[in-house]
């Protein structure tokens, strides 16, 4: 297993790979792909204002799991885990993601890392923890049921959030 940092050679990997955890979903629906490839590609005017860093983790050639490293300008104390997306049983590629986000925070002076936060409110907020078969309201994450697993021996502060 091994991590790769997403470039402008890469990016479309990163996209692909979201897309194919979603495919067969009813209920998702893609308002994120429009956003993440101009972040990917730091292209977006929130690229101007946070480092951002995309990864994706690797089991033999198949991505097993992504995620973007975000320290917003505004928001400085907090490393965001953000637009992650794994496929079922990679716990150890969540792990590679988890250790690699300390690594960042001791580098940059980072006390914090939030996770389900995609760089802004509007762009998604949470990990969906119920209700996988309802449609969503703005500014909710989709996800499948299995991700809230892969964080929980790490949470040390949950906050719920209802959305209506």
């Amino acid at each position: 297993m091994h991590l790769i940092r997403c470039n402008k050679n890469n990016y479309k990997a990163y996209l692909h790979f979201v897309k194919d955890i979603y495919k067969s979903n009813s209920v998702y629906k893609d308002s994120i792909s429009v956003l993440l490839k101009p972040i990917l590609t730091g292209k977006s005017e929130f690229s101007k204002h946070a480092f951002i860093s995309p990864v994706m983790v690797f089991d033999d050639n198949k991505i097993a799991a992504a995620a973007t490293f975000i320290q917003a300008d505004n928001y400085k104390n907090v490393l965001q885990i953000a637009f992650f997306e794994a496929l079922p049983g990679c716990q150890k590629a969540v792990d590679l993601i988890i250790d690699t986000a300390k690594d960042i925070c001791r580098e940059r002076n980072i006390s914090s890392i939030t996770i389900g936060l995609n760089g802004h409110v509007n762009y998604g907020l949470g990990i969906l923890s119920d209700n996988y078969d309802l449609p969503l309201s703005f500014g909710s994450n989709y996800n499948p049921p299995y991700y809230i697993d892969y964080f929980n021996k790490y949470k040390s502060n949950e906050h719920n959030l209802v959305s209506y």
